[in-house]
């Protein structure tokens, strides 16, 4: 799937970006994203770094994906993680930024190995759904 300039930097990605083809072991979505959009799971980044100007990362974004390490960009605009976001991810451990208000529910649902969840200093938390 080819995306414009104006895709590519676009504040929210579509749904089920991270589902391709390929053999990437990590992204810089700084970069290009070109070829994303496929179904491959075993295909799927295993480090990535979400830019700053990222608001929303939508349900089922990382679902399934073998995703093992995620850093996000200082100045984080990042506001909203959506359902099943990182469900059934490889994901270790995750620092969730302070301009985050919304964990959404089931958002880490099945990450057997995700041993630790930190906040940045100041969190902006104003609602945890069930089973995030």
């Amino acid at each position: 799937m080819k995306l414009s300039h104006r895709e590519r930097f676009s504040r929210e990605f579509p749904r089920g970006v991270f589902l391709f083809r390929g053999e990437p072991t990590a992204v810089s979505l700084q970069l290009r994203i070109d070829g994303f959009g496929d179904t491959s799971r075993s295909s799927c980044p295993q480090r990535i770094v979400i830019p700053w100007s990222i608001e929303v990362l939508g349900e089922d974004y990382f679902k399934g994906c073998p995703l093992t390490y995620i850093a996000f960009e200082f100045g984080s605009q990042l506001w909203e993680v959506g359902a099943r976001a990182f469900s059934d991810s490889s994901l270790r451990s995750i620092c969730i930024p302070a301009s985050v208000e919304r964990l959404m529910g089931h958002c880490f649902e099945k990450c057997r190995f995700l041993a630790s969840v930190t906040f940045e200093q100041n969190p902006q938390l104003t609602r945890v759904e069930e089973y995030a």
